[in-house]
C-alpha cells in the first residue's frame, strides 16, 4: 500500500525516500496542501507501466485496423478486396515511373 508524505517531508528526506522505493518498497504519494500531487515509484514499476501502456497502444491500433477493415468491407458491399501484393506492385511501378520522369 502506498505511503502518503507531504512535499516538504519528501524534499528533506529525498535520499531515504529514493532508497526505500528503489528497494521494492511501496510507492509514495506526495501531497501538497493536503492534496495528492505525484507518486514516486520504483524504476521497475515504471517500466511495467510503460510496457502496459505500449501494449494498450498496440491493442488500440489493432482495434482501429479492425474497424477500418469492417468499414472497407461494408463499402465494398461484399466485393472481394484487391490482392495487397498486386496493389503494392502497382504502387511501386507508379513510383518508379514518377521518379524516372524526374530524371529526364
Amino acid at each position: 500500500m502506498a505511503q502518503v508524505m507531504k512535499a516538504t517531508e519528501v524534499r528533506v528526506h529525498f535520499g531515504e525516500v529514493m532508497r526505500r522505493v528503489s528497494r521494492g518498497g511501496a510507492p509514495i504519494i506526495v501531497e501538497r496542501a493536503g492534496q495528492p500531487q505525484v507518486a514516486i515509484i520504483s524504476l521497475t514499476d515504471y517500466d511495467r507501466l510503460e510496457q502496459l501502456q505500449a501494449g494498450s497502444n498496440v491493442r488500440a491500433a489493432l482495434e482501429r485496423a479492425r474497424a477500418a477493415r469492417r468499414r472497407i468491407q461494408k463499402e465494398q458491399a461484399g466485393q472481394p478486396l484487391p490482392d495487397p501484393i498486386e496493389v503494392l506492385r502497382q504502387v511501386r511501378e507508379e513510383r518508379v515511373e514518377q521518379l524516372s520522369s524526374l530524371d529526364r
